[in-house]
């Protein structure tokens, strides 16, 4: 006859209270998520991309600078932008992204989602233009994503996305009385999903400011109106 099996020990007090610490919650959150840039750490549920999702970002300025955090923090990390043919190569590196480490699909066409997914084992993070993903090849994706640990950043509607960041109002700096040179933009992000209850969080930002990247905005500048206040707009002057 087979001995009964010995029943498994109950966890201890203190292996309770180590599992539960803020130091192995904030463990497992780094190796759950990718960093970000500390000016947008703020606005996300665990400070970082939570891997194996899939994030709408509804401006390209601010996927730009997600894109950046990863990549920034870990020297071989790789991003792929697909279906993104208008994608600024020049801006990308204003935020401080390795063109070098920046993989191309700029027109796919329908084989958006083949190419996406042979894309995805050499990258960490994927752009992806406004495409029309049914539920079903959002699912596949999806499956793939947590598979390889990866993160989708959408500029266009996204079944099962887990976040969606906006940019819901700004402004530029740097016109005179219709004339001169757009400096920097301050703009109030909103991000809503899954880890953010109720209304989701808000931070006003530069993006880009004066050198093209992601900055606070300066201690005493003007703070964007609230939503449904109008504010007066740099007046151009055609030449």
């Amino acid at each position: 006859m087979t001995a009964p099996a010995e029943p498994r020990p109950r966890p201890g007090l203190a292996e309770l209270l180590e599992h539960t610490s803020p130091k192995a919650r904030a463990d497992r959150e780094a190796t759950q998520t990718l960093p970000v840039l500390e000016e947008l750490a703020a606005l996300l549920p665990y400070r970082g991309l939570q891997r194996g999702t899939a994030t709408v970002v509804a401006d390209t300025a601010l996927l730009l600078a997600l894109t950046a955090g990863p990549l920034l923090a870990n020297p071989s990390s790789f991003a792929a932008a697909v279906a993104l043919p208008d994608l600024g190569l020049a801006a990308a590196a204003g935020h401080g992204i390795d063109l070098h480490r920046l993989l191309l699909a700029d027109t796919p066409g329908e084989q958006w989602p083949e190419v996406l997914s042979a894309l995805l084992p050499a990258a960490d993070v994927v752009l992806l233009g406004p495409v029309a993903p049914t539920p079903a090849v959002a699912h596949r994706i999806g499956a793939r994503l947590r598979q390889r640990g990866a993160v989708l950043l959408t500029t266009g509607p996204w079944p099962g996305a887990s976040l969606q960041l906006q940019v819901q109002a700004g402004r530029w700096s740097g016109l005179g009385d219709g004339h001169g040179q757009l400096i920097s933009r301050q703009v109030r992000v909103h991000a809503a999903g899954r880890g953010l209850p109720g209304v989701g969080r808000t931070a006003e930002l530069l993006l880009p400011d004066a050198h093209g990247r992601v900055a606070p905005v300066p201690a005493g500048a003007d703070r964007l109106p609230a939503p449904g206040q109008r504010h007066s707009a740099p007046r151009v002057r055609a030449l």
